[in-house]
């Protein structure tokens, strides 16, 4: 279940936080959750954003304190084009007032106004700080102000006010926003779009009110050298009204020759039909050795104008390459290598040192080893130390993702490829880590199906999108880990014989923590000196019980046991028995026999998982019951139960229609068939 990606807006105003709130929510639709604040509504740190758009850079310094843990990005603005025509009519060299605060954003104004070519003006910066008296001193003689959507701010004898409305941000600031949201950048497309067809529309009643039609021509043609495609625009009767710069570069014209001619001429010329269709999407063509893409778009809001925009292939590619290196930087990147792997003992050591000499090759590694033993963070440290280290590392749990969505997040998906695809497509992991390394994490959980197109993807280096129609090549190093003997499946005709052989060519096994003793005391000292910075001392007894425990979850369950001592311990020197977890104390962890579990074990607790689940839904009133609560509810009982554990129960119960489970943030309910079932198996008084 996707979670939605959250955004919050901060503004040292009211009117500009709603207003910048609207204009995000304009963009990107339901694609994310936004909340507005303007400095007066924060009063202690907030933890949830994970990343943070101020209304200016002045508000970084505030907003670190108010988000310490999220991405801050200092929000650019420019002009929407709203009253520009009422500018133009006031009189040559009139003193104006610019309104805003603090005085560096009204100055701002003022250089956003001189770009557009309003320099007949007289601009004076609104400083709120001034006394009563120098403001009426400086201020005197002014008639006319601009405001920026803030009228509040004008003096009071300044009656003629030109709302010239809030300023919208810039395209360079929605990209930030974009990449750090990871967001398709098509909003992008969508957004320059809309704001070029505002712009427009604002140059043509600048052209009406001023009766002067060049005007319009160097104001259009002012927005559009701004953008990288090459555009034309057309009037209502078909004729090309303006081109800018870019279109010159890319088809060798000189775009004067061709204002006024019928945009078929202009089609037929660059070996393309006139389209009478009202929308001409990511048409593909070739004109003198380039190959290019083209668009056409109607304004909004009236059929008298039309926008064809071209772009180069090549920098669409090498846009392409920038995106998947900021995605690379964004956090596809492995944190871990060899020294964040801790032990003495011997055959840690040697797995070390195989995965250091394979990680020079580019040969597929199968990494093999109980749960918690740390494969992943083998894996990352391989990748940190290969050729492909510079590139992204991405990584799949197949265990963690139902047989259902597990086809589109390796492989991705085009737009209308199936009900609930998201409309601009998706970018699976395969071409997400291309030129890096993907990680498939319980290999032994694929199903069978799957690892068909696994094998053909390792065959044929190149993939497929679902409802796609083209082969995308991908070059991806990959790493494979199992906790489950793919022998033993593939006696079982539960894993392919050949996918094994593909995957098998450079194994390595890590060793589980209860055949390596010697380890536990230093992974935990550790771990609470690099974690909490402390250091305790750790009671013989307490000792032997670490040491005599059976470690199913291997690492992964001695941290979690770390985190136990260091809050059960607190205030103290030394680590107890009264600290030990309880659980540790059953023989079921403790016991002395070092053999897995039995199939008949398996299913045992397998049960025993589904009933506690069950019973925690009725205990917590049975509808629309949240993970986190439910696991809560459980480990009051079974402190064995994690969230993975959980995660897999949940889905196996919905399997069998013991429960159902919502969409994002309503939680799970459970069925009549699951308190059925739940009522017919338990053993405990009721």
């Amino acid at each position: 279940m996707t979670k939605i990606k959250k955004l919050a807006i901060i503004s040292s105003d009211l009117v500009v936080k709603q207003f910048m709130t609207q204009t995000i929510e304009s963009i990107l639709g339901n694609a994310i959750e936004i909340t507005g604040f303007s400095l007066k509504e924060l009063r202690e740190p907030i933890w949830e954003f994970p990343v943070v758009l101020t209304s200016h850079s002045y508000l970084l310094e505030a907003a670190r304190k108010m988000f310490p843990s999220s991405n801050i990005i200092a929000g650019k603005k420019m002009l929407n084009g709203k009253n520009l025509e009422k500018l133009l009519l006031l009189p040559e060299m009139e003193r104006v007032l610019v309104l805003n605060t603090p005085q560096p954003l009204a100055a701002e104004i003022i250089q956003n106004l001189r770009d557009l070519g309003i320099n007949h003006l007289e601009y004076v910066a609104y400083d709120p700080n001034l006394p009563e008296n120098v403001k009426k001193r400086e201020y005197a003689g002014i008639d006319a102000a601009i405001s920026p959507g803030l009228r509040h701010l004008a003096p009071a004898n300044i009656k003629n006010v030109i709302d010239i409305g809030h300023r919208t941000i810039t395209p360079a600031t929605l990209w930030e926003l974009l990449y750090a949201l990871d967001l398709p950048m098509e909003y992008l497309d969508i957004y320059l779009l809309q704001h070029t067809n505002l712009l427009m529309d604002s140059a043509r009643k600048l052209a009406e009110s001023l009766g002067h039609s060049e005007i319009l021509r160097k104001e259009r043609e002012f927005i559009l050298d701004k953008v990288d495609d090459g555009i034309l625009s057309t009037n209502k009767h078909g004729d090309i009204s303006l081109a800018n710069s870019v279109l010159e570069q890319i088809f060798d014209i000189s775009v004067g020759n061709w204002i006024g001619r019928p945009i078929s001429e202009f089609l037929l010329y660059i070996g393309l039909t006139a389209h009478t269709d009202k929308e001409m999407l990511d048409t593909v063509f070739t004109y003198r050795k380039k190959t290019l893409t083209c668009n056409k778009a109607w304004i909004h809001n009236t059929c008298d104008a039309t926008i064809y925009s071209f772009k180069e292939v090549c920098k669409i590619v090498e846009f392409e390459k920038n995106i998947r290196r900021k995605l690379s930087e964004k956090g596809f990147v492995a944190k871990y290598n060899f020294g964040d792997i801790w032990g003495i003992d011997g055959n840690l050591k040697l797995a070390k040192e195989k995965a250091k000499r394979f990680a020079r090759t580019n040969q597929t590694i199968l990494i093999t080893g109980e749960s918690g033993t740390g494969k992943e963070l083998l894996a990352q440290a391989i990748h940190l130390n290969s050729a492909q280290k510079s590139g992204p590392f991405l990584a799949i749990n197949f265990a963690a993702i139902p047989d259902t969505l597990v086809e589109s997040e390796l492989f991705g998906y085009e737009s209308g490829a199936f009900t609930g695809a998201k409309k601009e497509g998706h970018m699976g992991v395969f071409e997400q880590a291309h030129n890096g390394t993907l990680f498939l994490d319980e290999i032994g959980d694929a199903s069978l199906s799957i690892q068909v197109k696994l094998l053909r993807v390792l065959q044929e280096k190149e993939i497929m999108r679902i409802g796609g129609s083209k082969k995308i090549p991908v070059t991806v190093r990959i790493i494979a880990a199992t906790n489950t003997s793919l022998s033993d499946k593939i006696a079982l005709s539960q894993f392919r014989e050949d996918l094994y052989y593909r995957l098998n060519v450079l194994p390595i096994e890590m060793p589980a923590l209860r055949s390596r003793k010697q380890d536990i005391m230093l992974i935990l000292e550790k771990y609470l000196k690099k974690t909490y910075n402390v250091q305790k001392k750790i009671a013989p007894p307490v000792r032997h019980t670490l040491k005599e425990c059976q470690w199913r979850g291997n690492v992964r369950e001695l941290l979690n046991v770390a985190d136990y001592f260091f809050y059960s311990s607190q205030g103290k020197a030394e680590i107890t028995s009264a600290d030990v977890p309880p659980y540790l104390y059953e023989p079921a962890a403790c016991g002395h026999t070092n053999s897995p579990p039995t199939p008949a074990e398996y299913k045992s607790r397998r049960e025993d998982n589904m009933l506690n689940t069950l019973k925690a839904f009725i205990t917590l009133g049975r509808d629309n019951i949240g993970r986190t609560n439910l696991l809560f509810e459980i480990r009051k009982t079974d402190t064995r139960m994690t969230e993975h554990k959980l995660k897999k129960t949940l889905e196996q119960l919905r399997q069998r229609g013991f429960i159902c489970i919502g969409v994002t943030k309503q939680g799970s309910s459970i069925t009549m068939e699951g308190l059925q079932f739940y009522y017919a198996n338990i053993t405990e008084p009721q």
